[in-house]
């Protein structure tokens, strides 16, 4: 799931991961403080912030190269080293991600930060876009909002509606 040479089909997501960040460090003084239950997705959406982070940093050095790469310009001791900087940040991510894997999303927030981990990867992360659409699935409040709590039982087929059978093939008269 490759995005298409010289575009960056990442949306600016710093005030989303700021807001993730905010949330997370509420759960934290929640928890020294004792006022009140820490956040459940706190850790999730603080390593999603990261993974997304870095993320960004890989696909910024990889744009970087290939511009730099086709400009008059180009300095080979430049494109070892954000070529560096690519891996490194690719090898942290791809760490990140593993254990962001490992976290169930607790509530719409963790579900979030994982979606715009997933999206940001430029594979689409197979394996932590898995346990998103587990968490999705197991997700309560997104089950109740699709279906009513207490379903009509399906009313009673009428006695003059007969139920439909296969149409035969008829053989052609001659």
């Amino acid at each position: 799931m490759s995005k298409p040479k010289g575009t960056d089909s990442i949306p600016d997501l710093h005030s989303a991961m700021a807001r993730l960040r905010e949330i997370a460090a509420q759960a934290g003084d929640h928890l020294l403080l004792g006022d009140g239950p820490p956040h459940p997705d706190a850790r999730l959406l603080e390593l999603c912030a990261d993974a997304v982070q870095l993320l960004r940093t890989t696909d910024h050095a990889l744009d970087t190269c290939r511009q730099r790469a086709e400009s008059e310009d180009y300095d080979e001791d430049e494109a070892r080293r954000l070529g560096g900087v690519c891996v490194a940040a690719s090898k942290n991510a791809t760490a990140v991600m593993k254990r962001i894997a490992k976290l169930p999303a607790r509530t719409g927030a963790g579900i979030y930060a994982k979606a715009m981990v997933v999206r940001a990867s430029r594979e689409g992360a197979p394996k932590l876009a898995m346990t998103l659409a587990e968490d999705l699935i197991a997700c309560h409040a997104l089950r109740a909002s699709l279906w009513d709590p207490d379903p009509e039982p399906p009313a009673e087929m009428p006695g003059n509606v007969v139920a439909l059978a296969p149409r035969t093939a008829r053989k052609p008269e001659a």
